[in-house]
């Protein structure tokens, strides 16, 4: 039986649209001993997202309060569980399957004030239908970057949710219609969907703007870059806000908070 990590303590969430604060229980494993991967740890930018957001209720209301939210990267678990704490109608974790141990026992955790968070594995790059077939009007992502092999498969997956494809179905024949199935193409839905990234300005990928301008490149503008090659239609890009060093709980990093859309 796996022992649970005895790194936990209490993150103060809210207060939500109706004045309410929530304690939200995050459990830790720096060791890894569960198995997990850089997400086995909580990073600045999860509870600097969740604090900018309370810290204003019409962005409670325009980003959580009756939303179905998916999060990639979740790591612990913390910003699902917050989101749904605060109101969020429902909120679909996902990460690796190394993660699936102590994201889900930190789920289990907090049942008791966000209890419509579920979890689900998800590579990047990949389309499983336990996360595309559902509709989100919210995808969030905290702090996501850390490798530049990442930036590909994450750019697919957000341009896959951004702009969904269409997809082949059989259509069932009519009592008069010949037996045989006409395969038909029914495009999904269209999304109205939103993608709101939470990513400190590190530039750990060595990129600068230009070959005659030394000025380093965040490593997030790498996946913007990458994301509109992929995107079959314009990407909008909102820089909504920055959370300082002195707010966010960083050494030198900002969080830049960007709103992802498909252009109108």
């Amino acid at each position: 039986m796996r022992v649970p990590p005895h790194d936990s303590h209490i993150e103060r969430v809210g207060p939500d649209a109706h004045g309410k604060s929530y304690g939200i229980r995050v459990t830790s494993d720096g060791s890894r001993q569960w198995g997990g991967t850089c997400g086995s740890s909580l990073w600045a930018s999860s509870p600097a997202l969740i604090s900018w957001l309370c810290s204003n209720s019409n962005r409670l209301h325009a980003f959580i309060r009756g939303k179905s939210i998916l999060e990639l990267g979740s790591g612990l678990g913390y910003v699902g569980c917050a989101l749904c704490a605060l109101g969020a109608r429902s909120v679909l974790c996902t990460d690796t399957v190394e993660q699936q141990p102590l994201l889900e026992y930190n789920v289990q955790s907090n049942v008791d004030n966000a209890g419509n968070v579920h979890c689900a594995p998800f590579l990047w790059g990949t389309r499983p239908s336990a996360v595309f077939r559902h509709h989100f009007d919210l995808v969030v992502a905290c702090d996501v970057l850390y490798e530049e092999e990442q930036v590909s498969p994450l750019a697919k997956s957000l341009a896959a949710l951004l702009c969904p494809r269409e997809r082949s179905c059989t259509k069932r024949p009519r009592p008069d219609e010949s037996a045989e199935a006409d395969t038909v193409l029914r495009r999904q839905t269209p999304a109205d969907i939103q993608v709101l990234l939470a990513l400190p300005d590190r530039t750990d990928f060595g990129r600068t703007v230009s070959a005659i301008d030394p000025e380093p490149l965040p490593d997030y503008e790498v996946l913007l870059e990458a994301l509109k090659t992929v995107m079959p239609r314009p990407l909008c890009v909102d820089r909504i806000g920055s959370i300082p060093p002195s707010i966010a709980g960083t050494l030198t990093s900002h969080i830049d908070l960007l709103l992802l859309s498909v252009a109108k």
